[in-house]
């Protein structure tokens, strides 16, 4: 039980402790984040084949801004779908929980990690664009 104790003490201090800083200047409201996409501009900047025809420009930009616009109502779908179930889960393992307090304690922890689980599943899934963001921005550094 100290030990199970102590390695979630550690897991919560190593991600309390993630602190991200960019580069970049020139941001407006985290733009970067909010969309996961470069600007062409940038990558022009970048690349060693630079797209020079504006019409290439424009195409690009619109696949890249309809790309962005469908991986959005895909993740907003997901998260209405997952909302009601996430309660229902929660509420399910809050009675296993009540239950459990009444009776066996096995069935107590067991519908209080289900309660966790449910919470953090739900929280991951609200915040899954910003989560792979931080993920892919960490793993690059």
């Amino acid at each position: 039980m100290k030990k199970s104790i102590f390695i979630m003490l550690i897991i919560m201090i190593y991600i309390t402790g993630i602190t991200v800083f960019s580069e970049e200047e020139g941001l407006k409201d985290n733009d970067y984040l909010k969309s996961g996409i470069e600007t062409l501009d940038k990558i022009n900047k970048k690349s060693s084949y630079p797209i020079k025809d504006p019409a290439d420009k424009e195409a690009l930009d619109k696949t890249t801004s309809y790309i962005t616009r469908k991986q959005d109502e895909a993740i907003w779908a997901l998260q209405v779908l997952a909302q009601p179930i996430c309660i229902i889960v929660f509420l399910i393992n809050a009675y296993i929980t009540l239950i459990g307090g009444i009776g066996s304690h096995k069935m107590k922890w067991s519908g209080f990690t289900g309660m966790i689980l449910s919470i953090v599943v739900y929280t991951i899934i609200l915040y899954v664009q910003t989560i792979f963001q931080i993920s892919v921005n960490f793993i690059g550094s």
